[in-house]
């Protein structure tokens, strides 16, 4: 009678483990169903891209997105802002991600002739105020979308500086 229900306590418990996979298997398979992932590329001076809000999975190639920055060639995206070894052209969007941008100074600029004339930029509201070496100041209207991805890229920035800088 005890090897009775000893196999049927064995049996249950075995029956029960499997079910809990087989359900925990579905659960992880449905919360993905619907919900999308946030690509932000920091181009580093660059512009002319925008984050992306795609569906979770969604194959991204990256060769699709080049940014622009006046004196410099781009060399690609990558994973690690430090490392020049990581260099990437797709990404599947199973979680929100941030690429870096490399640039190369094109051959016969300086950096001094490349200096940023912009002193300073501040976002108040939908306007960004700068402020330049040759004292003047320019507003450029901006849309709710570039405030709200220019505040998630801050944000990201400090993280990163907290992490990789020396």
């Amino acid at each position: 009678m005890l090897k009775r229900i000893l196999f049927l306590v064995v049996a249950v418990a075995m029956l029960c483990g499997t079910v809990v996979l087989a359900n925990s298997e579905n659960r992880d398979t449905k919360m993905h169903i619907g919900e999308y992932r946030y690509l932000f590329f920091a181009t580093d001076g660059g512009i002319g891209v925008n984050f992306l809000n795609l569906p979770y999975g969604t194959r991204v190639n990256l060769d699709d997105y080049i940014p622009e920055k006046v004196g410099y060639e781009f060399e690609g995206w990558y994973e690690n802002p430090n490392s020049g070894e990581e260099r990437i052209t797709t990404i599947i969007l199973e979680d929100n991600a941030v690429v870096w941008a490399k640039w190369k100074l094109i051959e016969g600029l300086s950096n001094i002739q490349l200096e940023n004339k912009i002193l300073s930029r501040t976002v108040i509201g939908n306007n960004v105020v700068l402020r330049t070496t040759d004292n003047e100041i320019q507003i450029v209207p901006v849309t709710n979308v570039w405030a709200e991805q220019n505040a998630r890229l801050e944000a990201l920035m400090k993280i990163h500086n907290a992490y990789f800088k020396e």
